[in-house]
C-alpha cells in the first residue's frame, strides 16, 4: 500500500456490548480496493473519559499507525459517529447542488440559475420525442412536494458534506458479522485476549476476502459456476445470483504452526500457563506446546 498514490479507507467501530456500557471498541479499518484489514486497535473504556470516547480514539489511533508506515490515505469511508464527523469535515457545495438538482429534471427542467457551481442537468439536450415520452412530475404537485421535502431534508443535506466519494462499508460489516465467530458480544474477553483474537479474525478473513464463485465438480455440469436462486422483492421474480462461493481456505494457519514447531523450543516441554488462567480462551490445565498448537487450531477452524 505504500506504493499506492492514493489509498481509500473505510472504517468502522465494533463494541463488546450494546449500550453506552461498552468495556471495550475495536476499530477497524479496511482497504476499500482490496477489501482487505490493513489495522485496527482495541480501546478499553479504562483508557478514555467515557465509553463514547472510544470509537474516536481507536479512529486516531488506527490512523496515526498508518500513516505513519507511509501510506497515503486520500478518502476514508465511515458511519456518522458524531466525534469521527467532525474529524473528518469538508466542503461538499457541487455535491450538495447536484442532489437538490433532482427536483428540477424530474419536472423536464434542465437549467436553472442561482446555483454557484450546477446550473444545468449534464446530460445532452432531450428531443420532443423523448419529452413527450417520460412521465414527468408536475410543479407543486403531491408527488412533487414529497420529493421536495425528502431531497431538501436538513440532516440530509448535512451528511452530503461526508458523502463526496460515495464510498460503502458493506465489506467491513460483513467482516464484523464473522468477528462474532472470534469474539462473541455475550461472553467477556482480557484485553489481551481482545487484541489476539482480533489479530485470527483479521488473517481469516484476509486469506479468504477474493474467494471464486464455486463450480461443479461432478455430472453433467462439470466446470460450470454454481449459483444461489433467490427471490427478488423488486422484481418479484426468482433470479439466479452468483452468491456461492468457494470453501474457506486455512491453509495460512498450517505455515503458522510450523513457525511455531520450528523454534528453538522443546516441543514436548511443558508450558505453564497458570498465570493467565484467567481468560477463558487459555487452556486451564498445563499441556505440551505441541498440544497447546493442536488444541489452537482445532479451535480456529471457524465456518
Amino acid at each position: 500500500m505504500t506504493n499506492q498514490q492514493e489509498v481509500v479507507l473505510c472504517g468502522d467501530g465494533r463494541c463488546d456490548s450494546p449500550g453506552h456500557s461498552a468495556q471495550y471498541c475495536t476499530y477497524t479499518f479496511m482497504d476499500a480496493l482490496t477489501e482487505k484489514v490493513v489495522d485496527f486497535k482495541v480501546v478499553s473504556c479504562t483508557q478514555v473519559s467515557s465509553s463514547n470516547t472510544m470509537e474516536i480514539k481507536g479512529f486516531k489511533d488506527a490512523l496515526r499507525t498508518i500513516e505513519e508506515n507511509g501510506v497515503k490515505v486520500s478518502t476514508i469511508s465511515t458511519d456518522r459517529h458524531p466525534q469521527i464527523v467532525k474529524e473528518v469535515r469538508g466542503n461538499a457545495e457541487l455535491l450538495r447542488e447536484k442532489w437538490v438538482s433532482i427536483v428540477h429534471h424530474v419536472t423536464n427542467r434542465h437549467e436553472w440559475p442561482g446555483n454557484r457551481y450546477f446550473h444545468k442537468c449534464p446530460h445532452k439536450p432531450l428531443d420532443e420525442a423523448v419529452q413527450r415520452g417520460e412521465l414527468w412530475l408536475k410543479p407543486g404537485s403531491v408527488a412533487h412536494n414529497s420529493l421536495v421535502k425528502t431531497v431538501t431534508d436538513k440532516q440530509l443535506l448535512k451528511d452530503l458534506d461526508h458523502l463526496t466519494e460515495c464510498v460503502h462499508t458493506t465489506t467491513l460489516e460483513v467482516y464484523h458479522s464473522m468477528y462474532l465467530k472470534y469474539l462473541p458480544k455475550r461472553t467477556h474477553f482480557g484485553y489481551d485476549v481482545m487484541v489476539h483474537a482480533s489479530m485470527l479474525a483479521a488473517l481469516d478473513h484476509n486469506n479468504n476476502v477474493n474467494k471464486e464463485q464455486a463450480v461443479y465438480q461432478d455430472g453433467e455440469s462439470v466446470g460450470e459456476p454454481k449459483f444461489k436462486i433467490a427471490w427478488s422483492k423488486v422484481h418479484k421474480t426468482f433470479r439466479a445470483k452468483p452468491a456461492v462461493m468457494t470453501e474457506k481456505d486455512y491453509s495460512y494457519l498450517t505455515a503458522m504452526m510450523e513457525d511455531v514447531l520450528s523454534s528453538d523450543y522443546d516441543p514436548n516441554q511443558a508450558v505453564d500457563m497458570s498465570f493467565n488462567q484467567r481468560h477463558i480462551m487459555v487452556p486451564q490445565v498445563t499441556l505440551s506446546r505441541s498440544q497447546i498448537i493442536l488444541q489452537s487450531f482445532q479451535h480456529s477452524r471457524f465456518k
